[in-house]
C-alpha cells in the first residue's frame, strides 16, 4: 500500500512537472514576442523624437534664417536648373553621334 502510495505521488509529481514545463516553455515564448515588441516601440519612440526635434528645430528658426535658407536653397536650386541644361545637351550629342555611327 506505501508503495503503491509513492508510486501514485510520484507519478502526480512528473504530471505536474511536465505541465510546469510546458506553462515555462510558452511564457518563455511570450516574452520574447514582448520584448521584440517592446525594442519595436522602443526604436519608433526615438524615430518619432529625432523627427519631431527636427520639426521644432525647424519651426524655431528665425525669420532671417529661414530667408537666408531661402535664398540658398534658390541658389542650388538655379545651379541644378544649370547643370541639367549641360547634361541634357551632352546627352544630345552623344545622342547625335551614336546616330552618325
Amino acid at each position: 500500500m506505501l508503495q503503491s502510495t509513492n508510486h501514485s505521488m510520484e507519478v502526480a509529481h512528473k504530471k505536474v512537472v511536465r505541465l510546469l514545463e510546458m506553462k515555462l516553455g510558452s511564457l518563455t515564448e511570450e516574452l520574447g514576442r514582448v520584448v521584440s515588441e517592446y525594442e519595436h516601440c522602443q526604436s519608433e519612440y526615438e524615430s518619432y523624437k529625432v523627427r519631431v526635434h527636427s520639426v521644432l528645430k525647424q519651426k524655431s528658426k528665425s525669420p532671417a534664417e529661414t530667408v537666408s535658407s531661402f535664398q540658398m536653397c534658390s541658389e542650388e536650386k538655379v545651379q541644378m536648373e544649370k547643370a541639367i541644361e549641360a547634361l541634357q545637351t551632352r546627352m544630345h550629342e552623344l545622342t547625335d553621334r551614336k546616330s552618325v555611327v
